[in-house]
């Protein structure tokens, strides 16, 4: 992640190479889902099977991220002195996304041991769909060369 507007070569300064970045984000969301399963259950003395179908719904998968970098990097179209052909520059960057209405169902076999140690399982979607939604937006974006 990171490295907004990075470097085509190494920095170098004084002979030593230098951090191009260094950056920071949080992100913080909420996500909502819808499960269901039907299934029959046949329990024998030593093993349980159960065999059934179930689909999963994503209602909501929401959140923002905020991300802080700061570095050294090159100015697009930068006239700068040929003795300094670097810039310090530092990003602030803000975005906001939701999406929803996707899903799966499927098929799904599974034997306990007991009723309790799962000894065996197997799933298998039989058609699953994409979001229905999708939202993106940067509420706020900037680039500073110092």
């Amino acid at each position: 992640m990171g490295g907004f507007d990075k470097p085509n070569k190494p920095i170098k300064i004084n002979g030593q190479r230098r951090p191009d970045f260094i950056y920071a984000s949080v992100r913080p969301f909420i996500s909502g889902d819808a499960t269901a399963k039907g299934y029959v259950k046949l329990n024998k003395i030593l093993k349980t099977i159960e065999k059934g179908v179930k689909g999963s719904l994503t209602l909501i998968n929401a959140g923002t991220k905020a991300y802080a970098e700061a570095g050294i990097s090159y100015e697009p179209d930068c006239e700068c002195d040929q003795a300094k052909d670097y810039q310090y520059y530092a990003k602030l960057k803000w975005d906001a996304s939701a999406k929803g209405g996707n899903g799966k169902i499927g098929l799904y076999c599974e034997v306990k041991a007991f009723g309790l140690a799962r000894i065996f399982y197997a799933e298998t979607d039989l058609v699953s769909w994409s979001p229905i939604y999708e939202f993106e937006h940067t509420i706020y974006e900037k680039t500073a060369y110092f």
